[in-house]
């Protein structure tokens, strides 16, 4: 199998027939947006690039950069567009050229450079960029919403750092080649992803395919595999013309069953046309799996909220039907309305997330995703809701693919002591700040003090014990993708240990934007097989009476005093009705 490049960008770009051959260089698909919210205020230089690796540019050796294409989103308050070619974003120009204000447009700006840059064959990485000079505040710079890492650096005035915007999208920028040794036979991939199909070896694989060759793709040939072995083929007819772009998705089968579960495989391109692809180094790229997201509800709730109750039965009634059932989990913040007994510090910090001056309860996040709108428009994660509304949010939440994996495993090291151990993989970086791991540990069914607005039977569920971090940890990745996170947790004497969960998700933190902290993926263990044996003391439960106490052999047992052995309760409730029985031990 020949050597597969793992590429944590594509080059997807434009290609058009000229007079000599040319290629346009980019990631934006050759779409340039007419409205962007990134942009400098008041007077300004604006800076913007990207960044082409070597093993791209090696295609086009003997070939010449020629020209610059800048997408801008606006062209008012711009008096100079400058393009240039550099090794750094800070560094030398090797190549510039420049347009006035009366040439510049909304839309596509072609720039030539003053002296084509020839690339060599062993051409070092090259930023591609743009500068302009603004009079006013403006947000000009054009972006697609596709992500591709080094898509996307920008500068927002000279006295500003640059930032990689990547996870944002990507710019709309193209370097132009133009030559004689344009290939005839050139189809790159980008969009790449792949999920399992339920029941078997197959996989579903969706790509964007484009044409960077000058002749039309009737077909293309393809292979699947591991880092060193082929483990499926696949052939796709299609009408694909000179710089065009297709969207597809199709079936491979006969993987193995390990394929499946791997972390990445790899999907790489043999024939177009029936004819070797003349470029492979666009042809081999990583295929991440679209894997099962499990989203975050946190609810925010207090003992002094009479409408808390009747949010937190529509939770557990949307989480128990069979369209949501397994796909979402939840902890409790005691906070919002007011504090209670159960209230812990992290919990009043998350009322931040409202972005409002007053909060209230009951109230949701969903992934802390800025779904709704605050009493002043302001863009916010937190909102009550009724059940539609809820099951609106969870599949839109859900329709989103994620590329990660999140595991937790617990060790109990003592009879009050747990070891944890979260595992976790990316195939793609998700969020524009360092990823973070939050950890908790919840309780169930704890007896209400003074619950408003609930009736008896009413108890506390997903409450907060122990978090690792109130904004998590900043997660350690590995090269391949995957981190693994370990905590220890000392549990109170007073916790029901049958009632004990961990709750585990990945997201990003943004200190300055509430809007910006979107959580990624979560998972839940339940503790009770871990904690307990499964055998426990008789206990005696509010307005349960230890009535029926049987042997295991089915005889009753009158007198319940000085009791050793195995036995089966039954509690009796005080309506009256006989419990769910289970073994206990004296």
């Amino acid at each position: 199998m020949k050597k597969l490049f793992t590429l944590f960008f594509l080059l997807t770009a434009f290609l058009g027939i000229k007079a000599t051959n040319e290629v346009h260089l980019g990631f934006c698909n050759g779409v340039v947006n007419k409205s962007s919210t990134v942009g400098a205020t008041g007077r300004n230089w604006v800076d913007a690039a990207i960044l082409l690796q070597s093993n791209m540019l090696q295609a086009y050796a003997s070939n010449s950069l020629s020209k610059v294409r800048v997408g801008l989103a606006s062209s008012l308050n711009i008096d100079t567009l400058k393009v240039w070619v550099r090794h750094s974003l800070d560094g030398e120009n090797i190549a510039e050229g420049e347009i006035l204000k009366s040439s510049i447009v909304r839309g596509w700006n072609e720039v030539a450079l003053k002296e084509p840059y020839v690339i060599p064959s062993d051409v070092k990485p090259l930023y591609i960029g743009y500068s302009f000079k603004q009079r006013g505040s403006i947000n000009a710079i054009s972006f697609v919403q596709e992500t591709n890492e080094n898509a996307f650096w920008v500068r927002l005035g000279k006295d500003k750092q640059w930032t990689d915007m990547c996870s944002q999208g990507s710019l709309s920028l193209e370097a132009v080649v133009s030559g004689d040794n344009i290939y005839r036979y050139d189809v790159g991939i980008s969009n790449q992803a792949a999920t399992s199909i339920s029941n078997s070896n197959d996989i579903s694989i969706s790509a964007t395919f484009k044409n960077f060759g000058t002749e039309t793709v009737k077909s293309i040939d393809l292979h699947v595999g591991s880092s060193d072995t082929d483990l499926a083929t696949a052939h796709l007819d299609m009408d694909l013309p000179a710089g065009k772009l297709v969207d597809t998705t199709f079936v491979v089968s006969g993987l193995q069953a390990s394929a499946t579960l791997a972390n990445t495989l790899f999907i790489g391109i043999d024939k177009v046309n029936g004819e070797p692809d003349e470029n492979p180094s666009n042809d081999n790229v990583s295929l991440p799996f679209a894997n099962e997201r499990i989203v975050l509800l946190e609810e925010f709730t207090s003992e002094s909220c009479q409408n808390c109750p009747r949010l937190a039965n529509t939770i557990h009634t949307v989480l128990s039907s069979d369209e949501f059932k397994g796909r979402a989990v939840v902890v409790c913040h005691h906070d919002g309305y007011s504090q209670d007994f159960l209230t812990v510090p992290s919990d009043t910090e998350y009322t931040w997330f409202y972005n409002y001056p007053t909060t209230y309860a009951p109230a949701l996040m969903i992934d802390r995703y800025p779904y709704f709108k605050t009493k002043d428009n302001k863009d916010t994660p937190v909102s009550d809701m009724d059940a539609e509304v809820l099951k609106g949010a969870l599949n839109a939440r859900l329709s989103v693919p994620t590329y990660t994996r999140v595991n937790i495993d617990a060790e109990k090291t003592s009879e009050d002591d747990l070891h944890v151990t979260v595992t976790g993989f990316r195939a793609r970086p998700f969020c524009d700040t360092p990823a973070r791991i939050t950890l908790y540990l919840l309780e169930d069914s704890i007896v209400p003090h003074n619950q408003q607005g609930a009736n008896a039977a009413f108890r506390h569920m997903h409450v907060e014990r122990i978090i690792n971090s109130t904004w998590g940890e900043v997660i350690e990745w590995n090269e391949d993708g995957t981190f693994k996170y370990e905590y220890d947790m000392h549990l109170a004497e007073n916790w029901d240990r049958n009632q004990l969960s961990l709750v585990a998700f990945i997201g990003g933190y943004d200190a300055e934007n509430p809007n910006n902290c979107v959580v990624e993926n979560s998972q839940q263990l339940s503790l009770n097989s871990i904690l307990t044996s499964g055998i426990n003391d008789i206990q005696k439960e509010e307005n349960d009476t230890p009535s029926e106490l049987f042997t295991i052999d089915g005889r009753r047992v009158k007198d319940t005093e000085n009791l050793h052995g195995i036995f089966i309760m039954y509690p009796r409730h005080s309506a009256g009705q006989r419990g769910k029985g289970r073994v206990v031990i004296k």
